[in-house]
Formats: C-alpha cells, sequence, structure tokens
C-alpha cells in the first residue's frame, strides 16, 4: 500500500501469524485458532506456523467479489480442504459473497453453501483438542 494510505487508516502490514484466544462459555475455555485471509491459504507455512503454536481450529475470511462467477471460490475452498487435511485440522472459510464451509480435518465438508448465498449458521467445528491429535466432536451446525 502507499505510505500516505497507511498513514491515513492506520494500516500496516503484520509481522507474525494470526493467533487468536476465543473464550467459548459452553467448553469452559479459550479456543486457541488462527487465521489467515483469503490468499495466504495459498501459503503453507503461514497456517503451518500457527498449527505448531497449537491452534486448533483454521478460519479463512474471504470476500471473492472481485472474481464474480468465477471458479475462483472454488479453487480457494479446495485450498482450504487441502489445508484442513494437511495439518489435521477443521477449516471454517467464511465469505461475504463466495462459497461458505466448515471442513473436517479428514477433508470433508461438514457444512457447505452455494455461490453467494444469503445465510447464516452457527456451527461447533471438531477442535484438535487433546495430546493425541484426535478431533473431538462438539456438535453440528445449526442454521438460524
Amino acid at each position: 500500500m502507499d505510505p500516505r494510505t497507511d498513514r491515513e487508516l492506520g494500516a500496516a502490514a503484520g509481522t507474525g501469524i494470526g493467533l487468536l484466544d476465543v473464550p467459548i462459555v459452553r467448553l469452559g475455555r479459550a479456543v486457541p485458532i488462527t487465521t489467515a485471509i483469503c490468499f495466504e491459504v495459498a501459503y503453507d507455512q503461514l497456517i503451518r506456523a500457527s498449527v505448531v503454536a497449537g491452534r486448533e481450529l483454521i478460519v479463512i475470511p474471504t470476500n471473492n467479489a472481485s472474481f464474480g462467477l468465477t471458479q475462483e471460490p472454488t479453487q480457494q475452498l479446495a485450498m482450504s480442504r487441502f489445508r484442513a487435511v494437511d495439518h489435521g485440522r477443521a477449516v471454517v472459510q467464511i465469505s461475504t459473497v463466495g462459497v461458505s464451509s466448515m471442513i473436517g480435518p479428514d477433508g470433508t465438508f461438514l457444512e457447505r453453501t452455494g455461490l453467494s448465498p444469503a445465510t447464516r449458521r452457527a456451527c461447533s467445528p471438531p477442535l484438535r483438542c487433546d495430546g493425541a491429535g484426535q478431533p473431538a466432536s462438539n456438535g453440528p451446525c445449526q442454521e438460524s
């Protein structure tokens, strides 16, 4: 970005991986997750570093508006699916206008929307939270 824009918007490139601890009352603990924005799903080293840091869930927020009805949203979803299997973690890909999905650690689509639907879902993705790396089922998604 242009340095003037950076100053005006307070925007700057990050210096590390996106690690968040999200308090989940129902589980009685904070769930360590990682986020990587849309195109970053193509770069394994970013996600691998967060998994090594103990993250239990991968979340990929994206906006595919620029790509319209092309194959890019489903191509990106395929990369998210690969990351799930590659790292043994569930992936939640959330898109404002593309394809949203919850993908199990084995690459199974647990939930998936079509291209650009107006929908809202509350999901409980499987978390990798034990020393043996086995996913723990936290229940199915609920449409709202």
